[in-house]
């Protein structure tokens, strides 16, 4: 399922690297539907960029 359809608290998630200032990646995995994974994972992407914008955290040019 993509990101949206699951019960996993990605503001919550993403509070504390961004608390404690940690500048690595963080990396999800996608593996549903592997013959067309893309608009899942385009889905999945685009709640968690709302997620961290809605914290103020993205930085817009």
């Amino acid at each position: 399922m993509a990101a949206g359809e699951s019960f996993l608290p990605f503001r919550e998630m993403f509070e504390t690297p961004i608390k404690i200032g940690y500048a690595g990646f963080i990396d999800l995995e996608y593996k549903i539907h592997p013959d067309a994974p893309l608009p899942g994972v385009i889905e999945s992407f685009a709640l968690m960029r709302g997620a961290l914008d809605g914290m103020r955290y993205l930085r817009h040019a």
